[in-house]
């Protein structure tokens, strides 16, 4: 399966990777992905193999100026019985190639998510035939016990933890990071929960600045970061790939929203609270108070 985009679109494609492994439990499963986030898929037996997508022979893919995959390509996807496909293609030129390739072994689908939730449209690519069973339409990723228990001794020193993420991959969808330190204050001052940092690349920042105050995990690989969310007792997130790989590995999710939709992009799970701001907007978002999401959190 070709899947590019980010943690969260890697996320919520973890159905139909979940749908193909129940159709063919003996068949090997390969990614094009990256690496970085493939590794979740693999961690927990829903993915074999993986080819990254920054390797250097998957220009030639892209390239328009050729009709043909190159002939070492070529045989590498006529390798596969099957072929599903989500990547950003808007002028076809890898849907063509792959499909010359192929043919009807080729499943394509867009990763453009317009209409229904993402984890609705991207399982299109997989849908039943009539009598066939449903597929889990919530992504689940059931960590192995010893990446569960790395987790639960990280977390160990604090207590009832509750993880907070200020980051996403655009700050328009940031809660802002004063009010995110607010929250972790009214924590701290005493609600059962010991506020501590999460924070990725993007973070850094954010990190440097509440290192002096608060517990702040930097630097953690994605696994790690998976295991922490699982051990954690809450977490708080912005609409972001934390939030939904927390939803998956079945934390307890308060996830806010400002300008983005839910109905699109919400982290599924049993126990996701998504606030919305009353205004879907960023200063709609930032207009959200601490008291709001800490009485989230509470419930």
């Amino acid at each position: 399966m070709c899947r590019g985009g980010a943690l969260g679109d890697f996320v919520v494609t973890l159905p139909v990777l979940a749908e193909l492994r129940r159709r063919w439990p003996g068949a090997r499963l390969d990614l094009l992905a990256y690496p970085r986030h493939a590794v979740l898929a693999q961690a927990v037996g829903l993915a074999d193999g993986v080819r990254s997508l920054d390797d250097a022979g998957l220009a030639a893919w892209f390239d328009s100026s050729t009709p043909d995959l190159p002939e070492n390509e070529a045989r590498y996807v006529a390798g596969y019985d099957r072929v599903y496909c989500l990547l950003h293609d808007p002028d076809g030129v890898v849907r063509g190639k792959l499909r010359r390739v192929a043919g009807r072994r080729l499943a394509w689908l867009t990763p453009l998510v317009t209409e229904v939730h993402a984890v609705d449209h991207f399982l299109r690519i997989v849908a039943p035939a009539p009598g066939e069973a449903a597929p889990v339409r919530v992504p689940q990723l059931h960590l192995p016990p010893d990446l569960i228990a790395a987790g639960e001794r990280r977390l160990r020193l604090y207590g009832a933890v509750a993880l907070l993420h200020p980051g996403s991959g655009s700050a328009a969808k940031n809660w802002p990071l004063a009010s995110f330190r607010s929250l972790a204050r009214r924590l701290a001052s005493g609600h059962g929960f010991a506020p501590v940092f999460l924070a990725g690349e993007a973070e850094a920042a954010a990190a440097n600045d509440l290192a002096g105050e608060f517990p702040v995990l930097a630097g953690l690989s994605i696994l790690d970061a998976a295991a922490v969310l699982a051990a954690s007792s809450v977490t708080v997130a912005n609409d972001s790939g934390i939030a939904h790989l927390a939803a998956a590995v079945g934390a307890r999710v308060v996830a806010l929203f400002g300008p983005t939709d839910p109905a699109l992009w919400g982290p599924r799970g049993t126990r996701v609270s998504v606030l919305r701001a009353g205004v879907p907007t960023t200063a709609g978002l930032a207009g959200l108070s601490a008291d709001t999401v800490l009485a989230a959190m509470e419930r």
